[in-house]
């Protein structure tokens, strides 16, 4: 095709093609119109796309915002006693007044990502301001370290009160921002902040007896509601935006956490790896999202590196066995490509309005949290007594520990008392001088 900047309007031959009757003398006007005269500068519209600088300019506005942020919360946790909680609440609401002023400033100029990212650094400062208010009025209780809870009788206000207060207001301030400014890197903030609060109810609900070491369902019930808000958000976000794709990678976050905490918990559950990799195989193709490919590659790997090294060790058929499962799959995929037309057609995951679609949908996605909750109070009585164990062995510790010095102190002062009791000892002459 012609580049129309390669065409002299002043060429006689589109009035020749006019007289001809091959194009209209409306048409030969529109293309005087679209393609400039030689010598004439190009017009903005002929320019090719500036992607590198808009890249680079990404990238600055991105590394800015962490700087902000960095330097905000630097100052109000070396300040805070200093301001008190009225001190910091106000530089809070100093801080969010700027940063909105400054977005509407940026949107005014064109700039929407630096105008977003301001947006997101105002609504940042609702964290903050909300333990400062806190402080000032004593809403919400604040729960201390190791610290366990009376539930029932309010627990979950009275286990996580600070927290869920805080992650509330932060979830209602970024959802109000994005409803305003479509700016998709909210939704990523609304995702941590909603697998932030999944912890803190579970936590508040079993009363504060979830350890680290039973958090792994903890994980895969955030996971699973991770997955089943961004298949939602598959369905129904609007064309220009994909709100979607910060939820599925919350998600993928979750389940790589979810995999670590079971998988050192109950050795049984890494014989779920390889199902759990064909599912996140299956999601990556039928929703057209390639972040699940590499959850799904790790566990397949990391679960044949658990047959190699623990169970099959000695086995030198292993080998053979990983060759033949090998061949397998090569053999299945030549299979999928030569019936591709029937598979789309009989599991096709694409509906008639062009949305992904997923076999189960929202129950199978949401099976795995059904699972986890079904598996949560076991673990929870089984964590609070590592728990008491924990902390009867602290405290038997701390009594051996203090019987120890004590003793230690005793046979100072006994060997001080015996050396000032003691005679002086005989000079070799016999000269007492």
């Amino acid at each position: 095709m012609t580049d129309p900047r390669s065409i002299n309007t002043e060429d006689g031959r589109l009035d020749a093609a006019v007289r001809e009757g091959i194009i209209t003398a409306e048409q030969a006007t529109a293309i005087r119109a679209l393609a400039p005269t030689v010598g004439r500068a190009p017009r903005e519209i002929d320019r090719p796309p500036q992607r590198t600088l808009m890249q680079a300019s990404s990238i600055a506005y991105t590394l800015g915002a962490i700087t902000v942020i960095a330097a905000m919360f630097w100052f109000l946790a070396d300040r805070w006693d200093n301001l008190g909680a009225a001190g910091a609440l106000a530089a809070c609401a100093v801080y969010a007044t700027l940063f909105l002023v400054a977005a509407r400033v940026l949107a005014r100029e064109g700039e929407p990502i630096a105008s977003g990212l301001t947006v997101v650094l105002a609504v940042i400062m609702a964290g903050p301001g909300t333990v400062a208010l806190n402080e000032l009025t004593g809403i919400a209780p604040r729960l201390r370290d190791g610290e366990l809870c009376s539930f029932p009788a309010f627990g979950l206000w009275t286990c996580r009160g600070e927290e869920l207060l805080t992650e509330f207001v932060l979830l209602l301030a970024a959802g109000l921002a994005l409803w305003r400014t479509r700016f998709p890197l909210l939704v990523a903030l609304l995702t941590a902040i909603g697998v932030r609060m999944t912890f803190h109810l579970v936590d508040a609900w079993f009363d504060n007896a979830i350890l680290p070491d039973g958090s792994g369902l903890i994980w895969l019930i955030a996971g699973s509601l991770a997955l089943t808000v961004a298949y939602m958000l598959e369905r129904r976000q609007p064309r220009e935006h994909d709100y979607a794709m910060y939820v599925h990678f919350g998600a993928v976050w979750c389940a790589l956490f979810a995999t670590i905490q079971l998988v050192s918990r109950d050795e049984w559950m890494r014989h779920l790896m390889i199902p759990a990799a064909v599912t996140a195989f299956a999601a990556a193709l039928l929703l057209r999202r390639f972040t699940y490919v590499p959850l799904g590659m790790l566990w397949v790997l990391w679960y044949l590196g658990w047959l190699a090294r623990d169970v099959f060790r000695d086995s030198p058929a292993f080998p053979l066995v990983l060759a033949a499962l090998g061949l397998a799959v090569i053999v299945a995929t030549v299979w999928i490509q030569r019936n591709a037309a029937w598979l789309q057609a009989r599991f096709g995951g694409v509906t008639a309005d062009a949305r992904p679609r997923f076999p189960g949908g929202v129950a199978l996605m949401l099976a795995p949290a059904l699972v986890a909750l079904l598996r949560l109070p076991d673990a929870a009585a089984v964590d609070r007594e590592v728990r008491v164990a924990r902390k009867w062995e602290v405290e038997r510790f701390q009594k051996a520990d203090n019987r120890r010095r004590r003793d230690e102190a005793r046979a100072r002062v006994d060997s001080v008392r015996a050396g000032l009791k003691a005679p002086p000892p005989a000079h070799p002459s016999g000269n007492p001088r």
